[in-house]
Order: C-alpha cells, then structure tokens, then sequence
C-alpha cells in the first residue's frame, strides 16, 4: 500500500514538473510547426510578408533591424496585423523567414558605412554580450532589452564619433566575416580577473591604468 501511495506520488510530481515546464511554442515555431495546418502557416507567412513589403521602403531585413527608425516602421506595420504578438516574435519569424528564402520583398537601397574605429568598439562589446548571455549576436539583434545592452557598451567604448547604427552595423559586419568568435572575454574568466570596458578618453585618464598595474588591451 506504501509502495503504491509513493508511486501515485511519483507520478503527480512528474506530471506537475512537466506541466510547469512546458513552453508554449513561439510565433516564429509556428511557422514551421507540424500543429500548424498548411493554410494556417500560410496566412501567417503571407501576413509577414505583406508587413514586409508594405513597410521595409526598399531595405533589408538587417538594414531595418540596425536602424531603429526603420525598425519601428516596419514593427508598427506588424502589430497592426498581430497585435497579440511580441516584438522579439516578429523579429524572430521574419528573420526564419529571410533563412528560409521567403520573405520576398526586393531590396532596392544599400548604405555605404564607414567604420572607423567602429569596428574595435563594435568587437569589444559584442564578445561582451555574447559571452554574457551565451548568444550568437544575430539573437542580440532581435531582443530589444540585449539590443540596447549591446548599444550601451559599444557607445561607451567608441564613444561621440560612433553612432549606434555603424556600431550595430559593425558587429553584424564582424558576425558574417566568422570574427566573432568567443575568446578572449572567456579566457580572462577562467584567470579570475576583472574586466572594465572604458573609453580611450576614460582609460587616458584612469589611475588603474596609471599605477601600471592594470593590463589593458586595446584592439583597433
């Protein structure tokens, strides 16, 4: 009788940690989802594109994602069609969507970046950001609260003579080229040091830097 009533237990916990656990599937998985009827997954997509179209004035899915003008243009447009869903949401299935060839709005305008010593900023804080949250930064660019994390950082470091779409810009430059691999952040973790991000300004002006006891790398 103990050995049943323990097992009855047993089992309420597992189907309560399941319950617990389970996700609800997200609007880019319904894109794809088997739950999904064909026709439901068509409207869904057909919806997106539509926004897309109507919305993206001529620019890519990553010059609307980096320039926060044309990304609130183009999300407004979205949740006048879905407004039940989340901004990272939209993001996420568009992007699925460009991966999978069938967003198929034509792109029309390019915009020429210089990056100066965007680059260096851009790399700095995107390792940071990656390291942290242990995410690629495509995925940085879809969740606005990582987004402006990321912004943060690279502002700091790059300082007034970078703006934040050439920094965003930068460390997607740096994504596609494979240099943005986790490395050195990751290492200075494992030797149990602490690491400060800084402006060239700032660090000129620093006593750590002027005690000499401080290790400082600069990547230009």
């Amino acid at each position: 009788m103990k050995s049943s009533f323990n097992t009855l237990i047993s089992t309420v916990a597992i189907a309560s940690f399941i319950t617990l656990h389970y996700q609800q599937p997200t609007f880019a998985e319904d894109l794809v989802s088997s739950n999904k009827s064909s026709s439901e997954k068509s409207i869904l997509k057909a919806t997106l594109q539509k926004v897309v179209a109507e919305s993206h004035d001529g620019w890519s899915l990553d010059e609307v994602l980096l320039h926060d003008e044309r990304r609130a243009k183009v999300l407004a447009a979205a949740f006048q069609q879905l407004p039940e869903i989340s901004e990272q949401e939209i993001w996420e299935a568009l992007v699925r969507l460009r991966k999978a060839g069938k967003l198929a709005a034509e792109t029309t305008r390019r915009e020429s970046t210089d990056y100066g010593y965007a680059l260096a900023a851009a790399e700095i804080a995107a390792r940071r950001i990656q390291d942290q949250y242990e995410l690629p930064f495509d995925q940085i660019l879809v969740n606005r609260e990582k987004l402006d994390e990321y912004d943060k950082i690279a502002q700091a470091i790059g300082g007034e003579t970078c703006d934040t779409y050439t920094l965003r810009k930068a460390a997607l430059k740096l994504r596609k080229s494979r240099q943005l691999k986790p490395e050195l952040v990751l290492r200075v973790n494992d030797w149990k040091r602490e690491i400060q991000t800084m402006s060239i300004e700032e660090a000129y002006e620093s006593e750590l830097i002027r005690s000499r006891k401080t290790r400082l790398n600069v990547a230009l």
